[in-house]
């Protein structure tokens, strides 16, 4: 089993979920803002990106 870059594109969808709720727990950003649905508009496709490589 390799690391490709599909698996670096997913791991970065997955730390930026982590980074968004960590975000929303410490109130740095609120979840009727812009920034949380753009955060988690980009961690999904970067997931999905990166689960699409499935052999």
């Amino acid at each position: 089993m390799n690391y490709e870059w599909h698996d670096f594109v997913s791991n970065v969808g997955v730390f930026l979920i982590l980074l968004c709720y960590l975000l929303v727990q410490l109130g740095r950003i609120d979840t009727q803002g812009i920034r949380y649905p753009i955060i988690n508009g980009a961690s999904a496709a970067l997931r999905g990106v990166g689960s699409s490589r499935l052999e």
